[in-house]
């Protein structure tokens, strides 16, 4: 490979097809809706008092679990795991390739 002082521009699609050309229905024109499901009920509990909430919650029948996971969102569901160093190793099928050693 050469070695240059110059910039090399490089265009990530030279043609221009790709993206939803062939398949004009498969865009999303809108984009996100605004007022979704999960904004909504955010809002409502957001509105609500602690004794409003903790009824709710009753009534509704969520888990403890849930709760956490509402509140401080899901676990993070990572493919590999980190030693005392801080050393990333990947995890297949349950196993570590530090195990195995």
């Amino acid at each position: 490979m050469e070695e240059t002082s110059e910039q090399v521009k490089r265009i990530p699609n030279p043609t221009g097809k790709g993206g939803f050309q062939d398949h004009p229905e498969l865009r999303n024109a809108t984009g996100r809706p605004r007022n979704s499901l999960k904004g909504y009920v955010a809002r409502k509990l957001a509105a609500m008092s602690d004794e409003e909430k903790d009824k709710w919650l009753i009534e509704h029948s969520i888990a403890g679990i849930d709760q956490w996971k509402m509140g401080e969102g899901a676990p993070r569901q990572g493919v590999t795991g980190e030693d005392a160093e801080g050393n990333v190793f990947p995890i297949l099928g349950g196993q570590t390739q530090k195990d195995e050693k």
